[in-house]
């Protein structure tokens, strides 16, 4: 701590007597023409040319010998070597290098492709400046940043010290270029819709509540998008999806961060047989832009995205993986005796929803490596899905599961105005029994149901889950750049 003191002091010195002798460290203007990428790809050709080339980026390795210098110069695109020599470049110029600069600065440098006597491809300097001057070492100057809790709270330094944490959100930004592509083939339109909203709905989770002073009324951070997207399919639009910031207040894990992103998508005129194969396609084409094939290794599992997906109703993967049969335990009660028999957590309160849902969690989940479609879920735990033809328990809805990761969450859509009223008037009266997680009623929904909505299905796809998979990283704070924590002062 008392060598970093001393660094830091060391740095801030520079910089004063930079100032002092009227030198700006930190210009609001540069000159670049290349990239360090471009000047290596096309190095040959800059080298038979002559031409004088201004790259600019951040001083990553200082090496002096003398009268000249070698530097590593990284941008964006990569790193590339600078060769400056005190007769091209001037005495003051090159005191500037040695005895202001600090690895971490930016600079600004100008000169010729030139290859040094190894054969290594470099800048010959001729002009030099600093153009940012940095205060504090950068993290391998103390052996690295390798603390997980420094590293999600200072992500910057944390791509800086670890080369692939930024693959990792290069890939982030490929999948969503991917999803987005794929959707837009599809004729569907982006959409945006409120992030506060008078009353939160589209998913079971608690609320975080604000206040607008203005209109003196309590809003809600939403948790899904869901019931204003549906709107707009009421209103005429027929294919329309959102990328959503969603916000729900619970717990924080390996696989759930408070803030997340999803895309919802609502189809008018298709059903969520439909849209599983629709699924397929969009999962498979967002792979293999990642990827470049159909398959990607995940905590040493090879997933394989090769449709059709695995198929499995609620009840058959409950039967198989938690050897229950739900259909024999129909009400609260009895569902209840027979967890506890089995000396099965339950928790006060609990409904039969609720039973099902952890029942789903502990043992379904975790045993799905490969992409599997649970579908035919029970009434009870899907309060805005459409109930099948044949079997009003059930409804048509289905989660797409991979690694063990939940990742899509779609359904046929309810359009009867009045059986969604009766969903939400149940969903709401077991809220005031104590579960904050479950539905309010919306009129203003209803009253958009009630004007007539064409059958529809629609989806939610989790982005964080999916590029942990396509990412190899177990934890979802490695994919998002800046992850809910504790305030540093607590």
């Amino acid at each position: 701590m008392i060598e970093h003191r001393t660094e830091r002091a060391t740095r801030e010195q520079r910089r004063k007597a930079l100032i002092e002798r009227g030198y700006n460290p930190y210009p609001a203007r540069v000159a670049r023409t290349h990239q360090c990428r471009e000047v290596e790809v096309n190095f040959d050709a800059l080298e038979s040319s002559a031409e004088r080339i201004s790259i600019t980026g951040r001083i990553r390795s200082l090496r002096k010998h003398g009268g000249s210098c070698f530097l590593d110069l990284e941008d964006q695109s990569g790193r590339l070597q600078v060769f400056v020599k005190k007769d091209s470049v001037g005495d003051s110029t090159y005191s500037l290098l040695v005895d202001f600069t600090d690895v971490g600065d930016f600079a600004e440098i100008s000169g010729t492709a030139y290859r040094t006597q190894r054969g290594e491809k470099s800048l010959l300097a001729q002009t030099y400046r600093i153009i940012s001057k940095s205060l504090e070492p950068l993290p391998e100057k103390w052996h690295g940043l390798s603390d997980v809790e420094v590293r999600y709270r200072k992500r910057y330094l944390d791509l800086l010290a670890n080369s692939e944490i930024k693959t990792v959100f290069k890939k982030r930004d490929l999948i969503m270029r991917a999803v987005r592509k794929f959707l837009e083939a599809e004729q569907c339109m982006e959409v945006e819709t409120p992030v506060l909203q008078p009353i939160p709905g589209g998913a079971l989770a608690r609320p975080f509540t604000t206040h607008h002073n203005a209109l003196g009324s309590d809003f809600y951070l939403r948790v899904a998008p869901e019931l204003y997207l549906k709107r707009l399919i009421v209103g005429g639009f027929e294919k329309v999806y959102e990328v959503a910031r969603c916000f729900r207040n619970e717990g924080v894990d390996h696989s759930h961060n408070p803030e997340f992103t999803q895309v919802e998508c609502y189809i008018a005129y298709m059903d969520y047989e439909k849209l599983m194969e629709f699924i397929e396609q969009l999962i498979a084409s967002t792979v293999t832009a990642v990827t470049g094939e159909l398959k990607t290794e995940f905590e040493g599992h090879m997933i394989e995205f090769f449709a059709p997906f695995q198929r499995i109703t609620f009840r058959d993967a409950l039967q198989k993986y938690a050897k229950i049969d739900i259909d024999k335990f129909p009400e609260t009660s009895s569902l209840h005796k027979e967890l506890l028999r089995r000396d099965f957590r339950v928790e006060p309160g609990w409904q039969r929803a609720e039973m099902m849902d952890e029942l789903l969690k502990d043992f379904v989940r975790p045993a799905l490596i490969q992409p599997t479609f649970i579908y035919r879920y029970p009434v009870e735990l899907s309060p805005l899905s459409k109930k099948t033809e044949d079997d009003q328990r059930y409804v048509e809805r289905f989660q797409l599961f991979c690694a063990g990761k939940e990742i899509v969450n779609a359904f046929s859509e309810i359009n009867d105005a009045i059986d969604q009223r009766e969903r939400f008037t149940d969903q709401d009266r077991r809220r005031a029994q104590g579960n904050e997680e479950l539905h309010r009623i919306d009129e203003e929904f209803l009253d958009a149901l009630a004007h007539g909505m064409p059958p529809t299905a629609g989806f939610g796809l989790g982005i964080d889950r999916l590029t942990n998979i396509l990412t190899n990283t177990h934890s979802i704070k490695e994919v998002i750049f800046f992850p809910t924590l504790k305030p540093s002062a607590q």
